[in-house]
């Protein structure tokens, strides 16, 4: 979230000063940290910081003292939300294989007023981590799109997100492939009721085979019925 800070449309010489002391301190203190470790990189890096020490190897180890570090547990829920958010958009467009550079719209519903101004004002950030365009972005209390229009993400409680199929797929190569994995399934959903249907296989078997027999063919049905209703929503789109 800080590249939106430094270089984002609503950076500030403030946010960017603010920014930059807070990225230097954290660099700052993972070098000391590090230096035990890996002496000589760390000590080049530490005398490229802003700073009057002489040599990262005298100066002071970290200490924490017996007065706990300050910890806004407002600041922290929300972060780890925003985290979330970025991590279900992510993880939507890897599962449906969306180019890298596409940018794709996003509906967000935010239950708690508190969080969903907090997610609001970091929209950049959702926009360029989770490659969503930030005209399309738009934040909610309450509504949702309908399920064969947009994949539902519940991202938390009191926190999801919809984000157009139109967007996630092309309507005519997605139903090529999953029309292939359809049929692939099928036929194994055939082979395994002929093979459950043989009573052959029956007395042979034992019980735990054939308990894992007829879990694999539930399975590959409830798949099926995935499949099917995705093939119906694609229907729809083209």
């Amino acid at each position: 979230s800080s590249k939106t800070r430094m270089v984002g449309d609503a950076s500030t010489a403030e946010t960017q000063a603010r920014t930059r002391r807070v990225l230097t301190y954290v660099f700052d203190t993972c070098l000391r940290l590090l230096h035990p470790f890996m002496p000589y990189v760390t000590e080049i890096l530490y005398q490229q910081l802003p700073r009057k020490d002489d040599a990262l190897m005298i100066s002071q180890w970290p200490q924490m003292d017996d007065t706990p570090l300050c910890t806004d547990e407002a600041a922290v829920e929300q972060y780890s939300a925003l985290q979330s958010l970025v991590r279900a958009i992510r993880n939507a467009r890897a599962e449906y294989q969306v180019e890298p550079g596409k940018k794709i719209a996003a509906n967000v519903v935010v239950a708690d007023a508190a969080l969903r101004a907090a997610l609001e004002n970091e929209a950049a950030v959702v926009s360029l981590l989770g490659r969503v365009e930030e005209s399309s972005l738009t934040f909610a209390e309450s509504g949702a799109m309908d399920g064969s229009e947009a994949a539902h993400l519940i991202v938390a409680d009191g926190l999801e997100a919809f984000l157009p199929l139109a967007d996630l797929v092309d309507p005519v190569k997605e139903a090529k492939r999953l029309t292939k994995q359809f049929d692939k399934l099928e036929k194994d959903v055939v082979g395994l009721e002929k093979r459950l249907g043989s009573s052959g296989f029956l007395k042979k078997a034992s019980e735990e085979v054939v308990a894992e027999t007829k879990q694999q063919l539930d399975e590959k049905k409830e798949r099926l019925s995935t499949i099917q209703k995705s093939l119906d929503a694609l229907k729809q789109l083209a």
